[in-house]
C-alpha cells in the first residue's frame, strides 16, 4: 500500500488470518491503527495485533460473531472505544461454508451461506455509517469473489450468489441512503491460498485478458462503485 494512512483507523473483519491477516498488516504498514476482527480464530489475530504493533502502530483485537447484528455493532463499538474513532471498514469475513447441490441443499444452508457472506458485511456496515460520516476520511472496501463471475466450483450456487449480492451493495447502499456518502470500494482478489481453499476450492479456470487490463490487474482488480 502507497497511500499514507498515518492517524486514520481501520477495521478489518475476519482478519485473523488469510487474506483479512494480509490486509490488516498491509494498512498497518501504510500507517493505520488497525482493529483486527477474529470470530474463533483468537491465538491468530492475537499474532496478527502483535506484528502490527511491531510496526510502530496501535492494534486490538475484536471477537464477535458478525451475523448477530448487535454483535456486530458491537465490534465496531469496541474499535471506537479502543482506538479513537474509525475511518476505514474493510468487510472481508465470509466463506464458502459448504457445498450442496440445488436439489439437496437446504432452507438452513442457503440462509447460513448468506448470513456469512452478505448479512455480516450488511450489519457492520450499517453500525459503522455515523462514524465514517463523522470522518473526512471515510471509506469501506468489502471483498468480493471471482467465483461471482465464473461460477464458482460445484455445489457452490449458494456461495456465488451471495458474493454477487455482496459485489451490488456498495452500490446499492450508497444510492438509497444520503448517510452511504462515504466512497465504497469492491475489490475482488485473485485466487490465493487460504486456510479453507486449500479443502473446498477448485483451481481457477483460464481467464482472457483484454488490452485494457494487464495480466496482474486481471488476478486482482480493484474497482470503485460508481456515483
Amino acid at each position: 500500500m502507497q497511500q499514507d494512512l498515518t492517524g486514520r483507523v481501520a477495521l478489518v473483519t475476519g482478519a485473523g488470518h488469510g487474506i483479512g491477516a494480509a490486509l490488516a498488516l498491509g494498512l498497518a504498514r501504510a500507517g493505520a491503527d488497525v482493529a483486527v476482527h477474529y470470530a474463533n480464530s483468537a491465538a491468530p489475530a492475537e499474532k496478527v495485533v502483535a506484528q502490527i504493533e511491531e510496526l510502530g502502530r496501535r492494534a486490538v483485537a475484536v471477537q464477535g460473531d458478525l451475523m448477530d447484528s448487535q454483535t456486530a455493532a458491537s465490534v465496531v463499538a469496541s474499535t471506537v472505544e479502543a482506538l479513537g474513532g474509525l475511518d476505514i471498514l474493510v468487510n472481508n469475513a465470509g466463506n464458502l461454508v459448504g457445498r450442496s447441490t440445488v436439489a439437496e441443499m437446504t432452507d438452513e444452508h442457503w440462509a447460513k451461506v448468506w448470513g456469512v457472506n452478505v448479512s455480516t458485511a450488511f450489519f457492520v456496515t450499517r453500525a459503522a455509517v455515523p462514524h465514517l460520516t463523522a470522518s473526512d476520511h471515510g471509506r469501506v472496501i468489502s471483498l468480493a469473489s471471482l467465483a461471482a463471475e465464473n461460477g464458482g466450483g460445484a455445489g457452490s450456487v449458494a456461495y456465488v450468489a451471495a458474493k454477487a449480492g455482496s459485489s451490488a451493495s456498495p452500490v446499492v447502499s450508497r444510492r438509497s441512503s444520503p448517510a452511504m456518502a462515504s466512497p465504497s470500494t469492491r475489490w475482488r482478489p485473485g485466487s490465493s491460498v487460504t486456510r479453507r481453499s486449500t479443502t473446498s476450492s477448485r483451481p481457477p479456470r483460464p481467464r482472457r485478458t483484454s488490452s485494457r487490463a494487464s495480466p496482474s490487474v486481471a488476478r486482482a482488480r480493484s474497482r470503485t462503485s460508481p456515483e
